[in-house]
């Protein structure tokens, strides 16, 4: 089958993605060459080359690169490499572009560039029947499945519960129980035990000259209801502490 290509420009990401999957099908065929192509040639000999050097010397660095890099730029248009001589050289390839620019306008050198851009192959006959047609159901898998993929990125995010590490490997199939301890939800939860502990710790200390309610220690401590409940439970199930028959806290020996 005879093949053909025509050069165009992405209107819209759509488009491009649409270009990429007809190149995945084997419909297409995509070549993605965005490039500028240059040509160069000196086009007055090498002794008022020299001589322009000499009177410019702060373009002597890139000139002389040129030069050693195509020796026979003089003779004929030579494909030149930009980003090489800019590494070479140890310039920009901005400030390489603006002395080929003025060297030209001096009639120093022919310099011409050509945007070559991206090639389209059609590998088979543009008829809807037998080309879209036929791949028609794997788009709508493929989009389907780019949903789903995008669904699991937004879970990903807005999850606050779960060890991160945990939901990655259960999208991959791989289900566990332990936590990372080193994801942000994990961080998260291991200086929420650092920050309970502290209050245990502060609320044994005051134990120690007293005996205290939960109204007088949250006074004590600044803390919330909440944190000091949770506080007082778990030094109760740790056995660190007691409550008598008036409602007040005291420390166990």
């Amino acid at each position: 089958m005879n093949q053909f290509c025509i050069k165009y420009g992405f209107p819209t990401l759509k488009t491009y993605n649409a270009l990429q999957f007809l190149d995945r099908q084997g419909i297409i065929s995509l070549s993605q060459e965005f490039s500028e192509k240059i040509t160069l040639q000196f086009i007055i000999p090498s002794k008022e080359v020299i001589r322009y050097m000499s009177l410019n010397p702060q373009d002597e660095e890139i000139i002389l690169t040129i030069l050693r890099t195509y020796p026979g730029i003089y003779e004929l248009q030579t494909a030149f490499n930009i980003q090489l001589i800019a590494k070479k050289s140890n310039h920009s390839e901005e400030e390489i572009i603006t002395l080929l620019r003025r060297l030209k306008e001096k009639e120093i050198v022919e310099y011409q560039t050509k945007n070559n851009d991206a090639t389209l192959i059609f590998n088979e006959i543009r008829d809807d029947e037998r080309t879209i047609n036929r791949v028609a159901k794997y788009l709508e898998n493929q989009n389907n499945l780019k949903k789903e993929q995008f669904k699991s990125v937004l879970q990903y995010v807005q999850e606050k519960k779960t060890c991160k590490s945990r939901l990655i490997l259960n999208y991959f199939g791989e289900n566990t129980i332990a936590d990372c301890g080193s994801c942000s939800y994990c961080i998260t939860k291991k200086v929420k035990k650092e920050e309970d502990n502290g209050l245990s710790y502060e609320i044994l200390t005051l134990l120690k000259s007293e005996d205290l309610n939960s109204r007088e220690i949250q006074f004590k401590t600044k803390k919330t209801t909440d944190e000091i409940i949770f506080a007082l439970q778990q030094l109760l199930e740790m056995n660190k502490i007691a409550i008598k028959s008036n409602n007040k806290y005291t420390l166990l020996s």
